[in-house]
C-alpha cells in the first residue's frame, strides 16, 4: 500500500527575516536564507520593498548666479538632508556646468535648495557666502537646526546661516563672537564638521580641524561662543567648550559624532564612548555637566552611522549595528546587538568598505524601519523596528541596487514622507509606491533554509508547492523555485493577479470616499519533481507598480525510506 501525501504549511514564511548566523540545517522554518529587496509587513509576512518614487527632478535655479557656461540640472547628487516640522526640507544638491550643450562637464557646483512642493529651489548663492557648499566636501554636509534655523556645517569650511531664501556665513552675522583662548581668538570662525543642536545651545567639534575639543554656544544664540576669562567681551555669556582628549578610556580617540540622548550628551568616537551627564543649564556652572560613563572597544564608524529612535540610540560599530539603551536607575549602558542574525555579514561588509563616510543609518518610523545603509556598495540592510526576532537579534532583510545615500522623515499635516537623496543621479526620490527611480523593475527574492521537516535521514518526494500570495494594483510576475541540497535547480512561473483600483480613481473623487485598489488573495499551485533529504523552496517575484507579499506556502511531499 502506498505511503499517503503529507502536507507540510509554512505560514508567513521568513517573518523573523534572514539568518546567516545560525546553521541552516537546524534554523526554525520562520527564518529565511534569503530575502531580498524585501521587508517584513505590518501583519509579518515577507513581502516586497517599497519603491523609490521620483519626487523633484530639477532645481530652480532662479536665485543662482551661475558659472559662466551652460549649466545643466540633470545631475542632483544629494549629500545631506535636514528637516524640521514647519520647514521644508533642506539639502545639498550637485549641478554640473558644460561650455556648451555638447561638451563634457567643465565645473562642478554644490547649492543648498530647499524642497518646495515638488521643486528644489536652490537659495541665494555667492562666492562668500555658499563657499563651503562648492567643495568636494561639501556633499557631506551636516545640516541641523537651532531656534528656527538651519545651520550647515562643512569640515574645514565656514559655518552657513540660512534664513528664508538667504544663507549667510555665521561670522558675518551680526554680534558673532568666535571662540576665544584665554589670550585672545582660537579661530576667526566656526569651522568644525560635527555639530549637534541639544538643551538650546549649539556643540561644535572639528574647530580648526581639532577633533578632541567640543565647543558649545551661548543660550539660546548661534552667534556667540566662548570669550575667554580674562578680559570676557560679555560677563553673561554661558558659551565654553569641553577638552574629551584625556578622557578616551583607550587612550586616544577622535570625536566623530554627538548625540543629545536623556538629559546628557553621547560623544562618539572611532573606538570609544563617552556620556555626559546634566548637559542642560550652563555646563560650566557648579554641578554642570560631567563624565558620566565610558565604553571602550566600541564606537562609530562614520558620523552618519547614528540615529535616534525616540527611546534608544541606534549606531554603526565595526561589529554591526548596535542599540546604546539607558535607563535613569542603572549606571552601566548596555549595548544591544541588533544585527545579530547577520553579524558575520554585516562585519565583512563594513570592513570591506572603503569610503567608511558612505555608511549611513536611518530611521523611518512611518515604515517601522531602521535601514543600514552601504551606499557605494548600492546595498542595505533593513532593520524591522516593531519587535526582535527569536534569537533576540532584529528581524532583518537585504536591498540591492539601493539609489540613495541618504534619508530623511518628516511629517507635513497628517502625511508622513521618507524622502531619499544621493545616487539616483537626476532626481529627489520618495519611499513610497512600487516604481524605482530611473528603473521600471526591480527584483524580489525570497529562499527557504533547506527544510528536513524534523527527519533527516529519509528521503523527501515534493509531489507539489502551493503558494497564497497577496497583491494589489497589477499583477505581478513571479516564479517558483525548489530544489535538494540548497540548490533551488527547478522553477515554475506563476503569475499573481490583482484587482483593479477603485471606480473612479482617487485623483477625481479621493480613495478616502471610494476606496483604494482591493488586496487580492491567490492560490498558486506548482506541481514538483525531484528528490532528495532535505528540500528549499522560494519565490522570486518581478516588482512593476503592484504590491507582493507571501502568506503561505504548502509543500505536499511524500517520505520515504531510510537512505
Amino acid at each position: 500500500m502506498g505511503q499517503p501525501q503529507q502536507n507540510i504549511a509554512l505560514t508567513t514564511p521568513a517573518f523573523q527575516g534572514v539568518n546567516t548566523e545560525d546553521s541552516p540545517l537546524t534554523q526554525d522554518v520562520t527564518f529565511a536564507l534569503r530575502a531580498n529587496n524585501a521587508v517584513i509587513d505590518v501583519y509579518g509576512r515577507i513581502g516586497a520593498r517599497k519603491g523609490f518614487f521620483t519626487e523633484a527632478k530639477s532645481i530652480d535655479l532662479t536665485n543662482v548666479t551661475s558659472y559662466s557656461g551652460i549649466y545643466t540640472s540633470t545631475k542632483v547628487n544629494i549629500g545631506s538632508i535636514s528637516h524640521s516640522e514647519g520647514l521644508d526640507v533642506i539639502c545639498v544638491a550637485e549641478v554640473e556646468y558644460y561650455g556648451s550643450v555638447t561638451d563634457t562637464a567643465v565645473a562642478t557646483e554644490r547649492f543648498l535648495c530647499q524642497l518646495q512642493n515638488t521643486e528644489l529651489v536652490a537659495l541665494t548663492h555667492s562666492a562668500g557666502a555658499l563657499a563651503s557648499i562648492n567643495t568636494v566636501e561639501g556633499k557631506l554636509a551636516q545640516i541641523v537646526n537651532f531656534a528656527g534655523q538651519y545651520f550647515v556645517f562643512v569640515q574645514g569650511q565656514e559655518a552657513v546661516e540660512v534664513a528664508g531664501t538667504s544663507a549667510t556665513l555665521l561670522k558675518d552675522g551680526a554680534g558673532f563672537l568666535p571662540p576665544q583662548d584665554d589670550t585672545g581668538n582660537l579661530t576667526d570662525g566656526i569651522t568644525g564638521g560635527v555639530a549637534c543642536s541639544a538643551y538650546g545651545r549649539l556643540w561644535i567639534s572639528g574647530v580648526g580641524g581639532n577633533f578632541q575639543e567640543i565647543w558649545y554656544s551661548d543660550l539660546g544664540d548661534a552667534r556667540v561662543w566662548y570669550d575667554g576669562k580674562a578680559v570676557p567681551t560679555e560677563p553673561l555669556n554661558t558659551a565654553g567648550g569641553l577638552d574629551v582628549s584625556q578622557y578616551w578610556p583607550s587612550g586616544r580617540d577622535s570625536i566623530k559624532n554627538i548625540k543629545a540622548h536623556n538629559n546628557g550628551l553621547v560623544v562618539f568616537g572611532r573606538n570609544s564612548i563617552l556620556l555626559y551627564g546634566n548637559a542642560q543649564g550652563d555646563p560650566a556652572a557648579i554641578g554642570g555637566i560631567f563624565l558620566q560613563d565610558a565604553i571602550t572597544g566600541m564606537g562609530l564608524v562614520s558620523r552618519d552611522a547614528v540615529v535616534e529612535t525616540g527611546v534608544d540610540l541606534l549606531f554603526v560599530d565595526d561589529s554591526g549595528v548596535r542599540s546604546l539603551g539607558r535607563t535613569m536607575q542603572e549606571q552601566s549602558v548596555p549595548v544591544g546587538d541588533i544585527t545579530a542574525n547577520v553579524r558575520s555579514d554585516i562585519t565583512s561588509k563594513i570592513a570591506s568598505t572603503a569610503d567608511k563616510s558612505s555608511i549611513t543609518l536611518a530611521y523611518w518610523p512611518s515604515e517601522a524601519l531602521i535601514v543600514c545603509n552601504f551606499s557605494s556598495e548600492g546595498y542595505a540592510y533593513a532593520i524591522d523596528a516593531r519587535r526582535p526576532s527569536g534569537t533576540g537579534g532584529s528581524r532583518i532583510t537585504t536591498w540591492t541596487e539601493v539609489l540613495f545615500d541618504r534619508s530623511v522623515y518628516y511629517e507635513e499635516g497628517n502625511d508622513t514622507y521618507v524622502l531619499l537623496g544621493g545616487k539616483a543621479g537626476d532626481s529627489i526620490c520618495r519611499y513610497t509606491g512600487q516604481v524605482d527611480a530611473g528603473e521600471t523593475t526591480y527584483q524580489f527574492t525570497y529562499e527557504s533554509t533547506p527544510l528536513s521537516f524534523g527527519d533527516s535521514v529519509r528521503q523527501k518526494f515534493p509531489k507539489k508547492v502551493n503558494v497564497t500570495t497577496i497583491g494589489s494594483t497589477q499583477p505581478t510576475n513571479a516564479t517558483v523555485r525548489w530544489g535538494f541540497g540548497g540548490k533551488l535547480e527547478y522553477s515554475k512561473a506563476i503569475t499573481a493577479d490583482a484587482n483593479a483600483p477603485s471606480f473612479w480613481g482617487e485623483s477625481q473623487w479621493g480613495k478616502d470616499l471610494y476606496g483604494s485598489a482591493a488586496v487580492s488573495l491567490g492560490r498558486h499551485r506548482v506541481n514538483t519533481k525531484g528528490s532528495g533529504a532535505y528540500v528549499s523552496v522560494g519565490v522570486d517575484a518581478t516588482i512593476e507598480g503592484g504590491e507582493f507579499s507571501i502568506q503561505e506556502l504548502n509543500l505536499q511531499l511524500l517520505i520515504g525510506r531510510v537512505y
